[in-house]
């Protein structure tokens, strides 16, 4: 299982960033004050590490991200937006 605190000590994340469970094998990463492109480069490091770490009992873990760009919207049409960019990736692979 991997605990967000792991990834948080992992990635050096900024004070105000914050990285949470959100649902099943699903996590969610706040990154206030962070342009698209910078986001792109820290979930991009944090896949990497991700995929590079040996867990317990796992195979292999992979990660595949969505990336959304808060724009004053209801918070639960930002969620759902950024969920469904993530299930756009996932029909890429």
């Amino acid at each position: 299982m991997i605990q967000k605190q792991k990834i948080n000590k992992m990635e050096k994340l900024k004070k105000k960033d914050s990285v949470g469970r959100y649902g099943g094998k699903k996590f969610i990463v706040v990154l206030p004050d962070t342009t698209s492109s910078e986001a792109l480069t820290i979930i991009d490091r944090m896949r990497k590490t991700v995929e590079k770490y040996q867990f317990k009992g796992e195979e292999k873990v992979t990660v595949c991200s969505g990336i959304k760009e808060f724009d004053n919207e209801i918070l639960s049409d930002f969620i759902n937006q950024a969920d469904m960019k993530l299930y756009h990736g996932l029909t890429v692979l």
